[in-house]
C-alpha cells in the first residue's frame, strides 16, 4: 500500500508528462532490517535495479536517508530519474512488510533473475575465451 505522505512529508515523485501518478513505475524503498544499531535499507526499481544503499541508526530515518521524501538526498532521486527518464514515484516498504508486499517481491524476483541470467552470460563467454584459446 503506498502512503502519500512520511511524517507530514510527501514522498518524491517525478512525473514530467503529468500522467496518473498511479501509472508511474515505482521506485520501492525498503528497510532490510539490518544489525542490532543499524538498520540497512535500499532503493529498488520495479524491474529489479539496485539504485542505492542507505544506513541508518533507525528505521525510522530511512525514508530520509534512501532519498523517498521530497527535499531529502536529492542526488539518489536524480539516480532514479536517469533510470525512469519518464517519471517514478516512491514508496517505503517497513521491514514487517517486505516480505507481504507483492509488488516488492516482483521486483526482487526480477532482480534475482537478472543477476542468474547475467552470471550465465558470463560463464558462457569464459567458456568461448577457454575454446578460442585451444
Amino acid at each position: 500500500m503506498s502512503v502519500d505522505l512520511y511524517n507530514g512529508i510527501p514522498f518524491f515523485v517525478y512525473n514530467p508528462k503529468n500522467l496518473p501518478v498511479e501509472h508511474l513505475p515505482v521506485v520501492f524503498g525498503y528497510d532490510n532490517d539490518g544489525w542490532y544499531a543499524l538498520k540497512l535499507g535500499r532503493l529498488i526499481a520495479e524491474d529489479g535495479t539496485i539504485l542505492a544503499k542507505a544506513e541508518s541508526k533507525s528505521s525510522d530515518l530511512l525514508p530520509y536517508e534512501l532519498g523517498l521524501l521530497e527535499g531529502y538526498k536529492t542526488h539518489l532521486q536524480t539516480r532514479a530519474r536517469l533510470h525512469y527518464p519518464h517519471g517514478f514515484r516512491m514508496e517505503y516498504v517497513a521491514a514487517v512488510d517486505v516480505k507481504l508486499h507483492p509488488n516488492l517481491q516482483r521486483a526482487f524476483f526480477r532482480f534475482t533473475l537478472a543477476r542468474e541470467t547475467k552470471k550465465r552470460q558470463d560463464k558462457a563467454r569464459e567458456k568461448a575465451k577457454l575454446k578460442k584459446k585451444t
